[in-house]
C-alpha cells in the first residue's frame, strides 16, 4: 500500500478518536444532568429541546464523517469504506473515552442508548462494539486493496446480502424502542438474529477481503 493511503488511514484512526472525545465529553454532561447517580433504565424524561438538540448532533456525527469520507474516497466504493471505517473506530474511541471518563461501562453486558434515529436503539454495549470492530478490519483491509490501485468490486447479490444483514440487526437494536420506561431487566436483546445479521454480514465481507483484487476500472 502506498505511503500516502497508509497515513490516510492512521489520521482517519486519529481523528475518529479525537472526535469521539468531543462526543463522549457532551455525554458526560447529559448525564451529569440527568443521571447524577450513574446511566441506567429506565430512561428520564429529558427535555424535548435537548432531545431535538441531540438528534442534530448525531446528524452533525454523520454528515462529519461523511465529509472525511467523500474527501478521502476515490470512487463511490472508497468513500463508502472510508466512512464505515470511520464510523467504526469512532464508536470504539467513544465507549472508550467514556470508561476513561466515568469507568463505563461496568462490563461489555451493560445496557446502552446507542442512537435516537429513526427511534431510540438500545442494547448491550458489546453488540455496537462487535460491529465496529468488524467495520475497522474489514473496510481498513479493503481499503488497503483500493490504496493498492485495485478496485473493490460489488455484486449486486453481495450489496442484497449487506442490506439484508443490515436491515436485520437494525431491527434487533430496535426492538425495545417502545420500552424505554422499563428497567434494564425488562429489555430483551434479540441474540439469535443479531447472530444471524451479523453472520451475513461477516460472510460477505471475509470473502470480499480473500477475494483476488480486480484491476482498477475508471467509474463514472
Amino acid at each position: 500500500m502506498p505511503n500516502r493511503d497508509l497515513k490516510l488511514l492512521i489520521w482517519g484512526a486519529v481523528f475518529a478518536w479525537v472526535f469521539a472525545y468531543i462526543e463522549s465529553s457532551v455525554v458526560v454532561y447529559l448525564r451529569a444532568l440527568y443521571y447524577p447517580g450513574g446511566f441506567h433504565f429506565p430512561l428520564v424524561n429529558m427535555d424535548r429541546k435537548l432531545v431535538a438538540i441531540e438528534v442534530g448532533r448525531e446528524v452533525a456525527t454523520l454528515v462529519l464523517l461523511y465529509t472525511w469520507a467523500r474527501v478521502a474516497g476515490r470512487t463511490w466504493t472508497g468513500v463508502a469504506l472510508w466512512f464505515f471505517y470511520l464510523f467504526g473506530w469512532w464508536d470504539l474511541a467513544y465507549y472508550g473515552w467514556l470508561k476513561v471518563f466515568l469507568d463505563w461501562p461496568a462490563h461489555w453486558g451493560t445496557w446502552d442508548i446507542l442512537f435516537l434515529i429513526p427511534l431510540p436503539w438500545t442494547g448491550p454495549v458489546w453488540s455496537p462494539a462487535l460491529i465496529a470492530v468488524g467495520m475497522v478490519i474489514s473496510c481498513g483491509w479493503l481499503l488497503s486493496r483500493e490504496g493498492q490501485g485495485r478496485r473493490v468490486h460489488w455484486t449486486r447479490k453481495e450489496l442484497a446480502g449487506l442490506l439484508i444483514a443490515t436491515g436485520i440487526l437494525l431491527g434487533t437494536f430496535l426492538c425495545n424502542a417502545d420500552r424505554l420506561d422499563r428497567p434494564e431487566g425488562e429489555l430483551n436483546f434479540p441474540v439469535p438474529g443479531y447472530v444471524l445479521g451479523y453472520g451475513i454480514a461477516a460472510v460477505i465481507l471475509s470473502r470480499k477481503m480473500i477475494a483476488q483484487p480486480e484491476n482498477r476500472e475508471a467509474e463514472t
